[in-house]
């Protein structure tokens, strides 16, 4: 794709504000591997919810040829969104990519506000899960959905990386013409690069005898930590060897840490901060929790799968994005502190039913939920669209793919 470019030019330019959690680990994934597929890549982040060592995924992706630039936020003024948005337009008036690739909300908004800069250029938009749901604030529900039908004459393809995105996206009454599924997926060598159970355990400092529960992720209002911490209350007294490890950061670390307290967990409850190579260190655990309101198809679900870790997770839709997951783990009903302490209970009293369920979950991911795959999609997606450059030729060339 990259020879048909002018030697400045860029095929794809990927765009995110999301500079942490899942999209961070899903640009980390991706872009090396269309790079080595020939797909000229840039990289355009901004914002201020860069994770502490995000600067070395930068540096790396520089290295591979990867055109990054980064522009941080020092307050969330909309003066600063207005600056990121002209640094956006200059950029991409000096590469000139092919297709503009934009990732989560606020880059979603960002890339698709105004008139394209020149006509060929194509725009797709993965939400990695629309961002509205009954547990934020009305109001934002109501400007996220009107945001999104707004926006949404300016989308040549909508990528989804799970299909509770497709579910949204048609509540929301987007085009279902422009809708491609392109499952997120792990890289091939993945199982090889995992640690022996031991190792990791001794490299996240967990007691010999410790039934080490993981919650591996960002701590934000969406992943429902609070919920878990409440239902963990109910049974930590019935499960003394039980340590609870928290492995990420965010905005909900501090009230995380003081309801710990208030629930007389402070000594069962550890808090690790981001855990560098953390997909490697996951068979530390003898359970994870997955207790999010929404998500799109976290690469966690799929990492512990692939590392035949057990998991409990939240029952929505991404957490179970094929009726073959329900044999890989176990689920509780979204919000439900009683039956996730239910659940919790019922998981620690059967790890070696829990180990087997998790057993499943790993041929699974090996067969169905591998990078190579997700990169062949997305590589031919762009192709396809660098090629419509008029009429509902972008469409066409969706269901032509869709249809194989």
């Amino acid at each position: 794709m990259s020879e048909e470019n002018g030697s400045a030019a860029l095929d794809v330019l990927h765009v995110t504000e999301a500079c942490g959690g899942g999209v961070r680990r899903h640009l980390r994934l991706l872009i090396p591997a269309l790079q080595a597929r020939g797909v000229r890549c840039g990289l355009f982040a901004f914002g201020s919810r860069d994770e502490a060592d995000f600067a070395d995924d930068l540096s790396a992706l520089a290295a591979l040829g990867c055109d990054v630039s980064f522009r941080h936020h020092e307050g969330k003024g909309l003066g600063e969104y207005w600056g990121s948005w002209r640094a956006l337009r200059t950029l991409i008036a000096a590469r000139r990519p092919r297709v503009l690739h934009l990732h989560a909300g606020v880059a979603g908004v960002l890339g698709r506000c105004g008139c394209r800069p020149y006509p060929d250029l194509r725009i797709v938009y993965s939400p990695h899960a629309f961002a509205f749901h009954p547990s934020l604030p009305r109001l934002r529900n109501c400007a996220v959905r009107g945001a999104e039908r707004l926006l949404a004459c300016n989308v040549d393809a909508y990528v989804f990386v799970g299909r509770s995105e497709i579910a949204d996206a048609n509540l929301l009454g987007l085009p279902p013409e422009r809708f491609q599924l392109v499952e997120n997926g792990l890289p091939d060598d993945y199982c090889a690069t995992l640690l022996e159970p031991a190792v990791a355990r001794y490299k996240l400092e967990i007691a010999p005898g410790t039934i080490a529960v993981g919650v591996p992720c960002r701590l934000v209002r969406q992943k429902g930590l609070g919920i878990f911490l409440s239902a963990f209350a109910q049974v930590a007294e019935k499960h003394p060897a039980v340590q609870v490890l928290f492995c990420g950061d965010g905005p909900e670390r501090d009230n995380l840490q003081r309801q710990a307290v208030s629930l007389g967990l402070s000594g069962r409850v550890r808090f690790l901060g981001t855990v560098p190579d953390l997909a490697r260190k996951l068979t530390a655990f003898d359970l994870a929790m997955l207790p999010s309101f929404y998500e799109g198809l976290s690469y966690v679900l799929l990492e512990c799968l692939g590392a035949a870790v057990p998991l409990l997770v939240s029952d929505i839709l991404a957490n179970i994005p094929r009726p073959e997951f329900r044999e890989c783990l176990e689920t509780f009903r979204v919000g439900d502190v009683g039956d996730l302490a239910l659940r919790l209970d019922y998981g620690l009293e059967h790890l070696e039913l829990m180990r087997g369920k998790a057993q499943i979950g790993a041929e699974l991911i090996r067969s169905e939920f591998m990078l190579s795959s997700q990169v062949d999609k997305l590589a031919l997606l762009y192709k396809r669209l660098a090629r419509k450059c008029h009429g509902n030729g972008a469409a066409a060339s969706i269901a032509e793919n869709e249809a194989k």
